[in-house]
């Protein structure tokens, strides 16, 4: 009797959105699966599957996957109410965002970079809020490493960081942040897998 391959289930934070990310050995059964379920998306950045956390995208994955793989999902948590999240910002800072993203539509950046850059800066303002302009390049170090590298966000998230932040440098030059330098973090360069 044929051995059913093993999917991994993990909790990753990815396109701004907790998400189930989903990781087997390549298996073309497994591949036709997934792509019949509408919301499951493949990541080349991530090397793997992917989908919205929550209870009802697990119990689909259980679903489907019954009697085709074993699910280990023991490190796996289900993010409650993941949408219904209150920002806790001073009227100040949410007039700054709501300018912020008008300035963005003004450059005429797509649709999709400007939502995913004012999510980013909300987060960095919500971070600092009262002291926002007190914020020097240490602490915008400091953010990176206590948001982006201790929640394991992937590179090209806190790249977008990176972009995100110089330009609302440009648009709020009140920040107490010079000539910020920060190098973008390279890609990890992985050697593709090569099928036969």
């Amino acid at each position: 009797m044929q051995q059913l391959p093993t999917v991994t289930l993990n909790n990753i934070y990815y396109k701004q959105a907790h998400q189930i990310k989903i990781s087997f050995k390549y298996n073309t059964t497994l591949i036709k699966i997934l792509n019949k379920i509408p919301n499951a998306t493949w990541s080349r950045t991530l090397k793997s599957w992917y989908i919205k956390n929550t209870s009802q995208n697990l119990h689909l994955l259980h679903k489907v996957l019954e009697n085709k793989a074993n699910i280990d999902d023991k490190n796996l948590s289900i993010q409650k109410h993941p949408e219904k999240r209150i920002r806790n910002l001073s009227d100040f800072n949410k007039n700054l965002l709501n300018n912020f993203y008008k300035y963005l539509k003004g450059k005429r950046y797509s649709k999709s970079t400007i939502d995913t850059y004012t999510l980013q800066i909300a987060d960095f303002v919500e971070y600092y809020n009262t002291k926002l302009n007190l914020v020097t390049n240490k602490d915008v170090e400091l953010f990176i490493e206590d948001i982006y590298i201790k929640r394991n966000y992937s590179i090209s998230t806190q790249r977008q960081f990176i972009s995100a932040l110089k330009l609302f440098i440009l648009y709020y030059p009140k920040l107490n942040i010079n000539n910020l330098e920060l190098a973008r973090p390279k890609q990890s360069k992985k050697l593709p897998i090569v099928l036969s």
